[in-house]
């Protein structure tokens, strides 16, 4: 029996010191496929509305046919979720149900941003410039997302895991 706990106690020092770097794999993959998920959810966006999400209000007193409208104004992360996540139109501007010019979308099957799973955050960054990166100018935001409405980047807001 002595035997028995002993090699127990062996394969437990060699298994325990491994779960940790598979915890931190099993993150890395999950934030691969989450900017792998939310960069195919604006490409196709972009196809449809020849801009990306966010750039347009998505609520600008409108009426929707049978249901609620958005209310995201221009350049705000508000209008991003509202365009990837309801039904909207040619000019960009969301509904919560399909109907009439309301055909497109929606590009995410949920309501609200994936948490980056490094930081735990979903909040969303959105920058008119051109090139983003890992700037001094984000460091109001910790974790989550930054998004360029210029270009279409999006990328995770986590100097540690910046994979573009």
């Amino acid at each position: 029996m002595l035997v028995v706990v002993f090699i127990l106690g062996i394969l437990a020092l060699i298994i325990l010191p491994q779960i940790p770097s598979h915890t931190s794999e099993a993150k890395l993959a999950k934030l691969d496929s989450t900017l792998t998920t939310m960069r195919m959810a604006i490409r196709l966006y972009k196809r449809d509305h020849f801009r990306y999400p966010g750039k347009l209000c998505s609520g600008n007193g409108h009426t929707c046919p049978n249901s609620e409208p958005a209310s995201g104004l221009v350049n705000s992360a508000q209008a991003f979720i509202d365009q990837l996540t309801l039904y909207t139109n040619d000019a960009g501007l969301a509904c919560t149900e399909k109907g009439g010019d309301f055909k497109y979308g929606p590009y995410l099957q949920v309501a609200e941003l994936p948490a980056n799973p490094h930081t735990g955050s979903n909040g969303l960054e959105i920058s008119m410039t051109t090139q983003l990166g890992m700037q001094a100018s984000f460091s109001d935001l910790t974790g989550g997302w930054k998004f360029s409405v210029w270009t279409g980047e999006f990328i995770a807001n986590d100097t540690a895991y910046d994979h573009r």
